[in-house]
C-alpha cells in the first residue's frame, strides 16, 4: 500500500488519546466529522466492532500504519507508554520509517511544552 494514493486510506483521521482526552477527542471527532468525506477513528466510538475482530494490537496498527490518512495525536508526556498508546507509537514510527514527510501527522499537545522529541516544535498545536 503506498501513501498518499486516495483509494489507499479507510479513515481520514485516527485520533490518538489517553484516557483523560476522550472529552476532548469525542468532540474532536464530531466537529472533524462535520468537514471530512470518510470515515474518523476514535477507538471508543468503535470498541464492540473491534472487539468482534479479536486482534486489537494487529487492527490498532494497521489503522495508525497505513489506513489513516491524517494521524492526530493528542498529546501528553505519558502518550506512548500505555497500552493503547504503545501500539499506535510504535505503528505511527514505522509509518514514518518509510517517509520524512510529517504532513499526514498532527500533534495537539494537551499539556504544553510536552511534546513527541521526533516531532518539529513548529507544527505542535498547542489546546485552545
Amino acid at each position: 500500500m503506498s501513501i498518499g494514493a486516495a483509494a489507499d486510506f479507510e479513515f481520514d483521521v485516527a485520533i490518538s488519546l489517553l484516557g483523560e482526552d476522550e472529552p476532548f477527542a469525542r468532540e474532536l471527532e464530531e466537529q472533524v466529522s462535520k468537514v471530512v468525506r470518510g470515515d474518523v477513528f476514535l477507538y471508543s466510538r468503535r470498541k464492540e466492532e473491534l472487539a468482534i475482530t479479536g486482534d486489537l494490537v494487529g487492527r490498532f496498527t494497521e489503522v495508525f500504519r497505513d489506513e489513516a490518512r491524517v494521524v492526530v495525536i493528542l498529546y501528553r508526556a505519558e502518550w506512548g507508554r500505555t497500552p493503547f498508546t504503545s501500539i499506535e507509537h510504535d505503528a505511527i514510527r514505522a509509518r514514518r520509517g518509510r517517509s520524512t514527510d510529517l504532513r499526514w501527522v498532527v500533534v495537539v499537545s494537551m499539556d504544553p511544552p510536552a511534546l513527541p522529541d521526533w516531532y518539529p516544535r513548529h507544527r505542535v498545536l498547542a489546546e485552545p
